[in-house]
């Protein structure tokens, strides 16, 4: 683990006009920030509940980590990475280090209603390799839409075929919004591009 090391020298002078100097050394160290990523924040409610956190990566800090995940009303639910919950609703997970550094995130389970599910549902499935973005349908007629986070769409395409690989390499690495609609159905996922 990297640690950002900062030396600071100190110079004392005497009040008086003499030229004796104290020099101290200061030793600070300090870890990389603590950052908590999953690519899957969003997710829609299944029969049986729905894991939190399978995708979760932590990094930085000082290692030595703590999770904690709670409802909307603040009832604790789990302390592992991972939290499987038994209804839709809003979830937080806050993840600590051992030095008191803290970061928070949301995570957001959908009912269905409106939202087909990629395990069933209508059947869409998309998956993303580097910057190839593979959407797979059951109608062969959808319409392809990407956002970045703040909800710009970045492009919009209509394919006619069941199977579609779309070139995103004109992106960014970072996270975006693909939305597919098929007729009157559309399925909505966070992906992260990274080479």
């Amino acid at each position: 683990m990297n640690k950002y090391i900062f030396l600071l020298a100190l110079t004392l002078s005497p009040l008086s006009y003499t030229s004796a100097q104290t020099v101290i050394d200061i030793h600070v160290e300090q870890n990389p920030p603590l950052k908590a990523e999953a690519a899957t924040v969003v997710t829609d409610w299944a029969e049986g509940g729905v894991t939190l956190g399978a995708d979760l990566v932590v990094s930085g800090g000082d290692g030595h980590y703590s999770y904690e995940w709670t409802d909307e009303k603040g009832t604790i639910l789990g302390t592992e990475p991972k939290c499987t919950v038994l209804q839709p609703g809003r979830y937080y997970l806050k993840v600590s280090d051992g030095a008191g550094c803290a970061v928070s995130s949301m995570f957001q389970v959908n009912t269905t209603s409106g939202i087909a599910n990629a395990r069933g549902g209508n059947g869409t499935s998309i998956e993303v390799s580097g910057h190839t973005l593979t959407v797979e349908t059951t109608s062969g007629l959808f319409l392809l839409r990407v956002a970045d986070t703040a909800g710009h769409i970045l492009m919009r395409s209509t394919y006619n075929s069941n199977k579609a690989d779309v070139d995103l390499s004109n992106l960014a690495d970072g996270a975006y919004i693909i939305c597919v609609t098929e007729g009157e159905k559309a399925f909505v996922k966070k992906i992260i591009l990274k080479d």
